[in-house]
């Protein structure tokens, strides 16, 4: 396991609480509920951050709190002070690129348009980080930041609580058997419930 820090991304507060664009703290929050009492919560550097530890090994997660523009900021100030290579962290985040209900895994990459991981490359000077795309599909007529920025309805909330599972499913293969076997058993499936 190389991972060290599994950084979900979004917005904070009330008013962004269950938009698409928050897939990734709803990803940590999912994580949580997963590994139950492994871990404890501590505010560090303007993050909500949870330690624990996983096949014997120190584990965060985290939840920056400066926005989703200025992720890279935390991530970043982490690598620093915790000296941190890019390649162990483990991003998960929105992509409306990939249909709700599937998920995709990559070892490096582009920032695709999405700024918080435009914000992350550019604070960490580089692609090489792992991530996780969580799918939220898009609606090819509607503005893509009131897309983003606005709530699943019912019945996409039922196909994206089945894409969580799918993602803590994910992250537990990561951490116990790697990035590439993950993306083999996870890449190009689908959740069982569908639009």
């Amino acid at each position: 396991m190389n991972t060290a820090v599994i950084a979900g991304l979004g917005n904070p507060g009330l008013e962004y609480a269950g938009t698409r664009h928050n897939a990734g703290f709803m990803a940590i929050d999912a994580l949580l509920e997963k590994f139950k009492s492994r871990f404890e919560y501590k505010q560090y550097h303007n993050a909500d951050t949870w330690i624990g530890r996983v096949k014997g090994r120190p584990l965060m997660l985290v939840k920056p709190l400066t926005y989703m523009n200025n992720s890279g900021e935390v991530l970043k100030m982490f690598a620093k002070k915790l000296k941190i290579m890019p390649q162990e962290f483990f991003v998960i985040y929105d992509d409306m690129d990939i249909e709700l209900g599937k998920i995709r895994i990559r070892k490096k990459g582009g920032d695709g348009g999405h700024n918080g991981i435009k914000s992350i490359i550019a604070e960490l000077g580089t692609e090489n980080f792992p991530r996780l795309r969580v799918g939220i599909g898009r609606k090819d007529m509607q503005n893509q930041v009131d897309y983003v920025l606005g709530k699943f309805s019912t019945e996409e909330l039922n196909v994206f609580k089945e894409t969580l599972k799918l993602t803590t499913d994910a992250v537990q293969t990561v951490l116990y058997r790697g990035v590439d076997k993950a993306m083999n058993d996870f890449n190009g499936k689908e959740t069982e419930k569908s639009l």
